[in-house]
């Protein structure tokens, strides 16, 4: 074999390969730009900061464009919490994003719903796991699926009390507020009760006196 044959050899061989290598950068390159255009949703759970028995529910979009007709399936029925006491509308599956879907969620949108609180039924909500399938499109039509396991049982041992203090706090402004509304309405009246100095002082020596006697007799007496 001359040399002129070698160096036909060796040039196609190095064409070959830059060939190769050229097709592999344009597919990466491609891979690289449809990861940047296509929607990415995710699902997942956490404690709300204001009170942390309450589970709250997420849902966003972490990719560059918009997710379209996004469609929800739950693995199982799921008991949410009860504010109005109609048990059946608050079950996961009757959901308005379970139901309807959501029909567009731009990039870096969110949608976040009370999902429940661990302390109603903690037993079986500790144990309890849930598959969420979430089906959407891009802006080009083309459908992705996914699937999120939420777990309950990342919580366990970490509740705060039944009752969070700033809920309390409110409570009792709530119930002060409507108290000062009976008054100024005239459903209620305040008491008022006079009394001199005197009249107090001789009360406290009379019960001062009671409380002495009802000890006296409280002793055993001497044989």
């Amino acid at each position: 074999m001359d040399i002129i044959t070698v160096s036909a050899v060796i040039t196609a061989g190095a064409t070959a390969i830059y060939m190769l290598f050229t097709g592999w950068l344009i597919w990466e390159t491609r891979k690289a730009r449809e990861s940047q255009e296509r929607p990415q949703v995710d699902i997942y759970i956490q404690r709300a900061r204001d009170w942390g028995n309450k589970i709250e529910f997420f849902i966003e979009n972490n990719g560059f464009t918009g997710a379209h007709e996004i469609k929800l399936f739950c693995s199982q029925e799921f008991q949410c919490f009860s504010s109005n006491g109609n048990q059946k509308h608050n079950k996961i599956q009757n959901w308005g994003p379970f139901v309807n879907g959501i029909p567009f969620l731009p990039p870096r949108g969110k949608r976040n719903y009370t999902l429940t609180f661990m302390t109603d039924d903690f037993e079986n909500k500790i144990k309890t796991e849930l598959i969420i399938k979430a089906e959407y499109k891009d802006n080009k039509g083309k459908k992705y699926s996914l699937e999120f396991p939420i777990r309950f049982n990342e919580f366990e041992n970490t509740l705060l009390p039944i009752e969070d203090p700033s809920f309390k706090i409110a409570k009792h402004l709530e119930s002060i507020q409507k108290n000062i509304e009976k008054i100024t309405s005239g459903w209620s009246k305040l008491r008022v009760i006079h009394q001199s100095k005197e009249q107090h002082q001789e009360e406290l020596k009379q019960h001062r006196e009671e409380l002495e006697q009802h000890q006296k007799g409280l002793k055993p007496q001497e044989s």
